[in-house]
């Protein structure tokens, strides 16, 4: 739900991804307005072409148009972003503020989506997604994905929705419903091990350079 601190956790992962390998990533914001991702400090680009002066960025379409204009203007982007950035070995990170209003614009960008879900790992790109609510997206986000992250659900129906998703009901109720949502607690855990974890975090969010021994051109792994 709102304000539980899925945005924030969101950047600081990719923060500590750029950290740790400098990776070339693409935050990719769908929302109007929302002054938390200048938090993260990275450079906000409006066109895909200016993506490729920058290892990590935010790329975040814009217009004044609104309701189905505005739609079609953020869909064509969004594809564009997709169809450009499937290039074998990528060695990229793309991550989604809102997946299912992406998956939502368009047939085509659905598509796309659940074709990165299933098959981006071989062309070495990793995928991000954050979600308001549990239903209502492609099975291929649970089903593809390693890790699989959670905060306290806003109601019981997301409760035990989430609980499905991580395993069983039985056994994982009872834990979101021990969290404590004022801590901004969440639930993580790896699929393929079965190890998790209820975490939170304490550290500020602040702009950080990346690593400059590692600074490598950011044209070299997109298709112009």
């Amino acid at each position: 739900m709102n304000g539980s601190g899925k945005t924030y956790f969101l950047m600081k992962v990719l923060q500590e991804r750029m950290l740790l390998r400098n990776s070339r990533i693409i935050l990719l914001v769908t929302k109007q307005e929302d002054q938390v991702f200048l938090k993260l400090g990275w450079p906000i680009v409006r066109e895909f072409k200016d993506i490729r002066k920058h290892r990590q960025c935010i790329y975040w379409p814009q217009t004044k148009a609104l309701g189905d204009k505005r739609e079609e203007f953020i869909e064509a982007r969004v594809y564009e972003l997709l169809i450009k950035c499937w290039v074998k070995d990528a060695n990229l990170t793309i991550a989604f503020d809102e997946i299912m209003f992406a998956e939502g614009l368009s047939p085509r960008v659905k598509k796309m989506i659940g074709m990165y879900w299933r098959e981006a790992r071989s062309m070495k790109i990793t995928i991000v997604a954050m979600k308001q609510r549990p239903q209502g997206v492609q099975r291929d986000m649970h089903s593809e994905t390693y890790w699989t992250v959670a905060f306290v659900p806003k109601d019981q129906n997301d409760a035990e929705r989430f609980a499905e998703l991580f395993g069983s009901k039985k056994v994982w109720l009872p834990v979101f419903e021990s969290m404590d949502a004022d801590k901004h607690e969440f639930l993580i855990r790896h699929t393929r091990t079965a190890t998790a974890y209820i975490s939170f975090i304490d550290d500020p969010l602040t702009p950080i350079e990346p690593p400059s021994e590692h600074q490598r051109s950011a044209s070299q792994m997109i298709r112009p």
